[in-house]
């Protein structure tokens, strides 16, 4: 995890915007995943929280940021749930902003196509 994020932060240093779908980034750190609470989101207070309402505008304003697109119900998202949200503590620290888009939330339906997302993990 660690290395993954000095190469993001290596990234934005450089000026690059980095726009990508997790779930599975950081896919070998997915092996050390601990069983999930009941609501693995709780506390995450660092994590931008998108939708198709904020999406291009939260976007178009960063110059660097990383998105998540998660469903509630797939077991690997919430997983992963812990880590992003450590991911997005530390990365505030350097101004980089880590965001979450809630697939399950029918309003947020057509970034499926938008992005080729076709399935959790």
């Amino acid at each position: 995890v660690k290395s993954t994020l000095k190469s993001f932060s290596a990234a934005a240093s450089m000026g690059k915007i980095a726009f990508l779908s997790l779930c599975f980034l950081l896919s070998s750190s997915l092996s050390q995943v601990r069983p999930s609470p009941a609501d693995p989101w709780e506390g995450d207070m660092d994590t931008v929280i998108l939708d198709r309402n904020n999406f291009t505008s939260y976007i178009q304003s960063q110059k660097l940021v990383m998105v998540e697109f998660y469903t509630p119900w797939c077991g690997h998202c919430r997983g992963f749930a812990p880590q992003y949200a450590e991911a997005a503590r530390e990365l505030k620290k350097d101004g980089i902003p880590l965001a979450k888009v809630n697939m399950d939330q029918e309003l947020n339906h057509p970034f499926a196509g938008e992005y080729g997302i076709s399935g959790f993990p």
